[in-house]
């Protein structure tokens, strides 16, 4: 387990992640976490929204351009 404070849009989060370490590599598991925020996902659109506020939608940014960057294939990251 793992204790991370993060900002995700104008939220701010401490929440409780558990690792699981025996893969190639590491993976943050994080179900937990969206059924506590109650986070709504609109993948095609690529934009989440919280139940608390589901007039104020935010876009996963970033996530195509940082792949690339590490020489990953698209697809490896999602």
């Amino acid at each position: 387990m793992v204790q991370l404070h993060f900002l995700l849009g104008t939220f701010s989060w401490n929440f409780h992640f558990k690792i699981l370490e025996d893969s190639p590599f590491p993976i943050i598991l994080g179900l937990e976490f969206l059924s506590h925020s109650k986070m709504l996902m609109d993948l095609e659109d690529r934009e989440y929204y919280f139940h608390l506020a589901p007039n104020q939608p935010m876009q996963f940014e970033g996530l195509i351009e940082n792949v690339k960057e590490e020489g990953l294939e698209a697809s490896s990251y999602f």
